[in-house]
């Protein structure tokens, strides 16, 4: 066990219990982490990440450590300290080293808010968001990564989604509104254009569709073909299925199939990059 020297840690002036953790006050921590949880590494990235782009906060949550230099929580943070070479300013709580066992028994047991819940925003717009900047490359998507999208035309999109009330498993489904929103913001279909085509396929027996959006509805459905679903690709079938179809829609060519070639993905995947890095050009920093 190493021995930190809590006297180390400088208090600032914002606030007697916040801290200056250092980088190599953070490796001393570390060094004192052996009893802690399962270090996981996502997290600690995107704790890192959101340092880098001067994003993190003092959190309410304290960094626990024993009088003899055993860390109880703040392992992801301290890690992140050491990857960004950026020291942060933490509330500090400092324990008796037999209470350790009791404490790290109760940490963490709360309940955690969504998103949604700290934007205030409705479910059916963010998730749509937050499946493209997954897939764009964000691995943990945050309320600051999601802010500018639903306060922008993409969040202005979903809403008109929502309430229009459209009904079916196709129209509702959360790869679909987002191929809608590209589509839309890279100007490869008009906005009522495709509002106009899903009221028809709503309010219409299938017979009537458009060819394609069959095409679509029968691809997507037919349980006896699998579909790549990862919620972490725009390869995604019912993502890249439903911009086939949008596309088809300004031009007035309904096709008869949906066949996804190399090219057409690509192009997909480059407008929806355009599409978000229009509105946050920092969004993959």
């Amino acid at each position: 066990m190493v021995n930190i020297e809590l006297k180390n840690i400088k208090h600032t002036k914002l606030a007697d219990t916040k801290a200056l953790i250092t980088v190599k006050l953070a490796e001393q921590l570390l060094e004192g982490n052996a009893s802690n949880r399962r270090f996981r590494r996502h997290h600690g990235e995107h704790i890192a990440r959101q340092m880098k782009l001067g994003r993190w906060k003092v959190s309410p949550e304290p960094i626990v450590v024993t009088d003899k230099g055993r860390m109880a929580n703040g392992q992801h943070r301290m890690w992140a300290i050491v990857q960004t070479g950026i020291p942060c300013e933490f509330d500090i709580k400092v324990i008796p080293d037999e209470d350790f066992d009791e404490i790290f028994a109760i940490l963490d047991q709360g309940a955690t808010r969504s998103n949604s819940d700290i934007l205030n925003a409705d479910n059916k717009i963010v998730t749509p968001i937050s499946y493209l900047l997954r897939s764009c490359g964000v691995q943990k998507v945050t309320p600051e990564d999601l802010r500018p999208y639903v306060e922008s035309d993409m969040g202005r999109l979903l809403q008109r989604l929502r309430d229009e009330k459209i009904n079916g498993k196709i129209w509702r489904h959360t790869c679909f509104k987002a191929a809608l929103t590209v589509c839309v913001l890279s100007g490869r279909t008009s906005e009522e254009r495709a509002f106009e085509e899903l009221r028809h396929v709503n309010s219409t027996p299938i017979t009537k569709w458009p060819h394609i959006f069959g095409q679509l509805f029968w691809q997507l459905t037919d349980t006896t073909k699998p579909l790549y679903i990862s919620g972490r690709s725009l390869d995604n079938d019912w993502f890249m299925r439903s911009v086939y179809a949008l596309t088809t829609i300004e031009a007035g060519v309904f096709l008869k199939t949906i066949r996804i070639s190399k090219t057409f993905a690509r192009n997909a995947k480059d407008d929806a990059l355009a599409v978000l890095k229009n509105i946050n050009s920092s969004v993959l920093k």
